[in-house]
């Protein structure tokens, strides 16, 4: 599928995966680390991509295995697993290790044959480094307007080129977690055209597909990460869809509701709390304004969906929340249909304002900034997504 696609760019990091899966099948009893990036996409690549190293006699076990969270802008803990583990090689998914030199210096030095980055993240710099593979399909800002290629399509795709079993609906369920608007629109509607997922059309556009059992198996697994979750419980269970023991969505939901409706309820619980309150501040205080900065001080992961619900309530204002923890910050902005693109936004900020884990459609986008250049971001994106905003308010 995704034939046109395919024939440039993805054919190049698909060969690049090839390549490295042998390397890797060779000398596996050497030790092999995959880490992904805490997300529903990531979890999903991982699940592809040791579906089909499991296939070629390579095992990764759980002790081998990290997610990394999105927040994590030195991926520090990222360095811990890997000084200690010290393995031959290294796959990461979904983690933007290249625009963080130092750390990607730090991750190299502890591998000794070989790691193997795929990023879908908007990238600065790739680096060289003799035993790195570096697959970045996504735009870099002079490409823009080209799709980025999400981590669980990109696992999908080696999967079902090693000619492993393989669930395409999986793929709809993680993209769901990314957002289908605008680029990845593209990715969900060929995969529903060739599979059996519903269209945006058939049930009311995104937010209709959230409502569907591709959306609520999205809510569950995600919730693994969102409340800070050390196991690999929504892992595990895209292994054991990809593994035949749990053949479809109705079954998937079952047991995800069963093992992770704890998690989903503290996500959801945070989420109204946050949104209730500032749903009446905005409508006592702030009706007239189209731009709203939001400090969501929370030990879960929750300044995405908070964004994205008050921005269904308001469509016509700009929303910024921001979660400040541990020295970085995790910055979501969400803008009116029509308005500002938000890619030429991040692109035209000020050169020494280092973000890190891009991730922007045209009115969606994300980032992480260390806490030391929070209110330098947040002021540079207010000068440009706010019309009312000059160099002198007091805020």
């Amino acid at each position: 599928m995704f034939d046109n696609y395919l024939s440039s760019e993805m054919t190049r990091c698909l060969g690049a995966w090839d390549t490295f899966e042998a390397r890797v099948a060779a000398r596996a009893d050497e030790g092999v680390v995959l880490a992904y990036q805490g997300t529903c996409d990531g979890l999903v690549a991982a699940a592809y991509l040791l579906h089909t190293l499991r296939g070629n006699g390579v095992d990764v076990p759980h002790s081998c295995i990290l997610w990394v969270p999105v927040e994590d802008r030195v991926y520090q803990q990222l360095r811990s697993f890997l000084r200690q583990q010290r393995p031959a090689f290294l796959i990461t998914l979904g983690i933007p290790l290249e625009n963080t030199p130092g750390a990607l210096d730090d991750v190299v030095d502890c591998v000794s044959q070989g790691t193997f980055v795929f990023d879908h993240h908007l990238a600065a710099t790739v680096p060289a480094h003799e035993r790195l593979v570096v697959v970045n399909p996504s735009p870099t800002p002079e490409l823009s307007r080209a799709r980025p290629m999400p981590a669980s399509l990109f696992g999908y795709l080696c999967a079902e080129r090693a000619g492993r079993d393989v669930a395409p609906w999986l793929v709809g369920v993680a993209l769901l977690d990314e957002g289908i608007e605008e680029q990845v629109a593209f990715f969900y509607e060929e995969l529903s055209r060739l599979h059996d997922l519903p269209s945006p059309g058939m049930v009311g556009g995104p937010g209709g597909l959230r409502q569907t059992v591709y959306g609520r198996i999205s809510r569950l697994l995600t919730a693994n990460f969102s409340a800070r979750e050390p196991d690999h419980i929504s892992l595990d269970l895209a292994l054991q869809v990809l593994g035949g023991t749990l053949p479809g969505t109705d079954e998937l939901l079952e047991i995800a509701s069963e093992r992770l409706a704890r998690l989903a309820n503290s996500v959801t619980t945070e989420v109204r709390r946050h949104v209730d309150t500032w749903r009446q501040r905005i409508t006592a205080y702030f009706r007239d304004e189209r731009f709203v900065k939001i400090e969501v001080p929370s030990e879960l992961n929750v300044a995405a969906p908070v964004a994205s619900v008050l921005a269904t309530h308001f469509p016509e204002k700009t929303f910024i929340t921001y979660t400040d923890r541990g020295g970085s910050a995790r910055v979501e902005i969400r803008s009116p249909s029509g308005g500002p693109d938000l890619g030429a936004v991040l692109t035209s900020l000020p050169g020494d304002l280092a973000s890190h884990s891009v991730v922007c459609q045209r009115s969606v986008a994300a980032l992480t900034v260390s806490s030391d250049q929070l209110e330098r971001l947040l002021d540079a994106l207010r000068s440009k997504l706010d019309p009312t905003w000059s160099d002198d308010e007091d805020e």
